[in-house]
Formats: structure tokens, C-alpha cells, sequence
């Protein structure tokens, strides 16, 4: 492993999405990008929570809140070669884990799965109230980690987030797969 410090995104690398693919089969693109960048970015940072999230998106999608939470549940399915992966990187690297999200959905997924001990520091936007690709929130990241930015790699699914994280001097990986994740860092599969 060439860095000093990994830092993951969750939903797209270490989980599937969940909200976009949803969304996508309920309204067009362009609908489904005016709530991305209105309902999920308010969520995202904070400004709203989980429930007010929810309670808007079944306002818009007639979908319960129970029935909502159940299909995003069914959606969020972890990827065992990346959880082997990082299990693989512990104690060769300080390992991050940064997610825009709103709290509790993601925290119960994290926690189903036994992820947060795999990591020295763990970000949940909501919980901070800061999003990617908000400067600030990786310079969170990287203090809680103890690290220089030069010294992180940042790996993530979404350009936006990749060109901010390098903006900021991190290493950074446009995550599409595991193997290539794999390929990319410079070790063999675990």
C-alpha cells in the first residue's frame, strides 16, 4: 500500500446506491436531479433530517415511510470483496470512512455490518453538517485521521467529491470496482 491513509466513500463503493437508483425509477432524470440537489442535499448537510426527508419524499412519491425505508434497506447491499478489502488494509494504513448521508439510515447499515471498527474514524455528513464536496469536511476527515492531505488517498464514486478531495492535495481514486480499486492501490486481493 503506497499511502499512508485511506478514506472511502460508502454508498457506491462499499454499498450499492440506494437513493438515485430509487429515485430513478419513480421520476426522469431531470426530476430526479432537482431532488437530489434540493431534498438529498438538505438531508446530506444536516438541514433536514431523516424523517423530514422521508416525510417529503412520500409527499412527492405517495411510497410510506415504512415502505420507503424497507425498499432503500433492500437496496443497500454491501459489497463482501470490499468489506474484505479494507479488512485486508488494517494496520497498514489509517482507514477513513467519509458518506454524505442522513444519519440513521446509514449508521443502521454500518452497524448491521460490524463496519465501524474497521475504520479509525468514521463521517456521516448529516452528523456533522457538512457535505462532499464542502472542502471543509474532508479537512475533518483528514484531522480526525491525523494526516496530511498528501498523505490520504480519497476513493469515491462521484467526480465531484474526486475533484474536490484533489483540490485539496489528497491522492485520489474514481472508484468502478473492487479489482480495479485493488489494482489502483497496489496490493493483490485479500
Amino acid at each position: 500500500m503506497k499511502y499512508r491513509c485511506a478514506v472511502f466513500d460508502f454508498f457506491g463503493v462499499i454499498s450499492d446506491e440506494v437513493a438515485p437508483p430509487w429515485l430513478a425509477g419513480l421520476f426522469p432524470a431531470e426530476r430526479v436531479k432537482q431532488i437530489r440537489d434540493t431534498l438529498f442535499v438538505a438531508a446530506d448537510r444536516g438541514d433536514i433530517s431523516q424523517d423530514e426527508l422521508f416525510a417529503q419524499l412520500t409527499a412527492l412519491t405517495g411510497v410510506t415511510h415504512a415502505d420507503l425505508l424497507a425498499e432503500w434497506n433492500k437496496r443497500a447491499k454491501v459489497d463482501p470483496a470490499m468489506v474484505a478489502l479494507i479488512r485486508g488494509l488494517r494496520g497498514k494504513c489509517r482507514l477513513g470512512l467519509l458518506t454524505n448521508a442522513a444519519g440513521p439510515f446509514v449508521r443502521s447499515i454500518i452497524d448491521a455490518h460490524a463496519l465501524e471498527p474497521l475504520f479509525d474514524a468514521v463521517i456521516v455528513s448529516a452528523e456533522v453538517r457538512m457535505a462532499k464536496p464542502e472542502p471543509a469536511i474532508f479537512r475533518a476527515m483528514l484531522d480526525k485521521l491525523g494526516v496530511t492531505a498528501g498523505d490520504a488517498v480519497m476513493i469515491d464514486d462521484n467526480p465531484d467529491n474526486i475533484a474536490a478531495a484533489a483540490a485539496l492535495g489528497m491522492h485520489t481514486i474514481l472508484f468502478r470496482s473492487c479489482a480495479q480499486l485493488e489494482r489502483e492501490l497496489g496490493i493483490s486481493a485479500p
